[in-house]
């Protein structure tokens, strides 16, 4: 799809992209949730692992001020990491 035709869509439906956005991104308090990880956890990981990046960030003076993250990825670095830690305890 054309990237005009795709902000026209959305211009003329905003309802489609509020939705798509409160059922898809999480802050970085709610990504824990889905990472299985502790909130100290998963704020050192989202620091030192370039894995954890976030779909959305907005910076204000340079600084970031609000991260987004994507659900479907939180959930599929939650199930990768499992997986990790399953075969570590294996050994």
């Amino acid at each position: 799809m054309e990237k005009e035709k795709f902000y026209d869509i959305l211009d003329k439906n905003p309802e489609l992209l509020q939705e798509y956005l409160q059922d898809n991104l999480l802050t970085k308090d709610e990504a824990p949730i889905y990472t299985q990880q502790t909130q100290a956890s998963f704020d050192t990981t989202a620091k030192l692992n370039s894995v954890i990046q976030p779909f959305f960030s907005k910076q204000k003076n340079g600084r970031t001020t609000f991260k987004l993250y994507l659900k479907s990825e939180m959930i599929k670095y939650g199930e990768t990491r499992r997986r990790m830690h399953k075969k570590e305890d294996c050994k």
